[in-house]
């Protein structure tokens, strides 16, 4: 899967596919090659970048991501070629014109963080999808009250998917 990684507003395209072995092989534009040699958690991982091992900590899941390791912190913004496609064709966001969140991607809903009737304000985060065994946070388009939850935890959705409506 393709993904677009922003750093200091420096864009690099990230290819990560599956290994035949098991893990996974990350491709940073024409550049660099990174192998993820072990996940021991969601938030642990072991990478090795030519002859390099480095062990990495996510301190916060994608899209808004920070990683640390090797004495450095980098935090940027991570954006799938999926979820790209998706904000482009629904007018550059995860929400309609009439207040509908919709799922950037197909995935698992892990959490519903509001309920049906409840106020909410512009950018407060509403919903979490989990793709790829990454945690996206949903915010609110903008405020207004929460009119229906059209999924619950632990359903699974495909992408662009109506999560909720808010009027």
């Amino acid at each position: 899967m393709k993904y677009f990684v922003n750093i200091d507003d420096h864009e690099v395209e990230v290819e990560i596919a599956p290994r035949p072995g098991g893990g996974y092989v990350a491709h940073l534009g024409d550049r660099q090659s990174v192998v993820f040699v072990s996940e021991r958690s969601p938030t642990d991982l072991t990478l090795r970048v030519g002859e390099r091992v480095l062990d990495w900590v996510v301190s916060r899941p994608a899209p808004e991501l920070s990683v640390a390791g090797s004495g450095l912190r980098l935090t940027g913004r991570v954006e799938s070629a999926r979820a790209r496609a998706l904000a482009s064709m629904h007018g550059g966001g995860a929400a309609s014109d009439d207040g509908t969140v919709k799922s950037p991607m197909p995935g698992k809903i892990v959490k519903v963080l509001v309920g049906e009737g409840q106020d909410v304000e512009a950018g407060q985060a509403v919903i979490v999808v989990e793709a790829m065994k990454m945690e996206n946070e949903l915010a609110a388009p903008r405020s207004g009250q929460v009119k229906r939850l059209h999924v619950a935890e632990g359903d699974t959705v495909e992408g662009a998917a109506a999560l909720l409506t808010i009027a």
